[in-house]
């Protein structure tokens, strides 16, 4: 959709940042080491990462590391909404971590994530190419197919040991139905304990209320919405479990110190001609060093094949049939431009059509979409269009 931000498949951030601390997210989070060492706590879990070590956090699980000072390493997003559509199921867990398991799959993973790097920074738009997406798909597929680990799977003493079961249960319950009015009752119902038990396992696990979970979670996926979508934002907060758009208003000034609407469009300025947070030239080249040293060569993909010819339209002939009457403009937001309606004109004076043809009336920029105030729906630059080709009828352009 025109003017959103886009989202990748799998989001991938490089940096050489030594120390996180309580970090908690929503999605997977996979760790590659590039250089230097690591160490990863999760709870009572602890794993020392080297060179090419892989391991995953799982959803909703608080972790923070260490690392040396000469550590680069590749976090990758696992959304878990994609994951747990594909194997349609909320059990979503991965046992992944090379340093403890033997298997030749890390192998088959260290070498999609070397092309997979290469082609990161070697494509401008990664959303629009079908490579460095077909890799993203193919990482996706080796996870969910060698180290997905669903909890009715899990039959030996050792495997239970490693999850706690009712941790993943809330949160594959909590994830399955946020959008729906549910309380903690609902919830303790489900799971066969008492609310009050209920209350203070999750402050002793999550460090807050049910309530305040239960927030966070509709809070992520409506931000989701907000900057990757041109969903009204009166719909974003019915989608997911908000009562109302001043329950969700609330939230995000409590959270953001703004507005969803300001967020959206803030959020939208910044993204224009941004570079990513990790391309910064040190990581880049550190990072291409070690593409080198691996035997992955950066492939070099041009970033921008157009070329630029002159002609005359004077001199051109007109196409016979249908398509010689008719021309394609483009966006309709271009035909609320006087320069572009002038070349239409002339063009017709040359060529001789009688049609034109265009698209996206409902972009950003043709104001359409209900606005948060009103919910009313705006059709006044698609008159202005409309207006403008009525006027040109009676030069036969329609």
């Amino acid at each position: 959709m025109s003017g959103n931000l886009k989202k990748e498949i799998l989001p991938i951030y490089i940096s050489n940042v030594q120390q996180q601390f309580d970090s908690f997210h929503q999605d997977a989070e996979l760790f590659y080491v590039l250089e230097g060492s690591m160490e990863i706590t999760m709870g009572d879990y602890h794993t020392h990462l080297k060179y090419e070590d892989i391991f995953v956090v799982n959803s909703n699980r608080g972790y923070s590391y260490k690392a040396s000072k000469d550590v680069l390493f590749v976090k990758i997003s696992i959304p878990y909404q994609i994951i747990s559509s594909i194997v349609k199921s909320t059990d979503v867990v991965f046992l992944c971590d090379s340093t403890r398991d033997e298997n030749h799959q890390y192998d088959v993973l260290r070498r999609l994530f070397k092309n997979l790097l290469n082609r990161y920074y070697s494509v401008r738009d990664r959303e629009n190419d079908f490579g460095y997406k077909a890799l993203c798909y193919q990482v996706l597929d080796i996870l969910s197919t060698h180290f997905l680990l669903r909890i009715t799977d899990q039959g030996s003493t050792d495997d239970r040991e490693r999850f706690d079961d009712r941790i993943v249960q809330i949160n594959n319950y909590i994830h399955a139905n946020y959008n729906h009015p549910i309380s903690s009752k609902d919830l303790a119902d489900k799971l066969h304990l008492s609310q009050s038990y209920l209350s203070r396992f999750f402050k002793k696990t999550y460090g807050m209320s049910f309530t305040e979970y239960l927030t966070n979670i509709r809070l992520y996926h409506a931000m989701d919405d907000l900057l990757y979508t041109n969903t009204p934002i009166t719909r974003i907060a019915f989608d997911n479990g908000f009562a109302n758009i001043a329950a969700l208003t609330k939230v995000f000034k409590d959270s953001y110190g703004e507005t969803p609407s300001s967020m959206r469009k803030n959020q939208k300025n910044k993204a224009q001609g941004a570079e990513p947070a990790d391309n910064s030239p040190v990581v880049k080249q550190r990072l291409e060093n070690y593409l080198r040293s691996s035997g992955e060569e950066q492939e070099l993909i041009p970033e921008n094949n157009d070329q630029t010819e002159n002609c005359s339209v004077a001199a051109s002939q007109p196409l016979v049939g249908f398509w010689g009457d008719t021309i394609n403009i483009g966006a309709a937001s271009d035909l609320l431009k006087s320069e572009v309606r002038d070349h239409i004109i002339m063009l017709k004076e040359l060529l001789g059509f009688r049609y034109v043809r265009f698209w996206n009336i409902f972009s950003e920029e043709m104001f359409i979409q209900p606005t948060v105030e009103t919910d009313d729906y705006n059709f006044s630059k698609l008159d202005a269009i409309i207006d403008f080709f009525a006027r040109a009828r009676a030069q036969t352009l329609y």
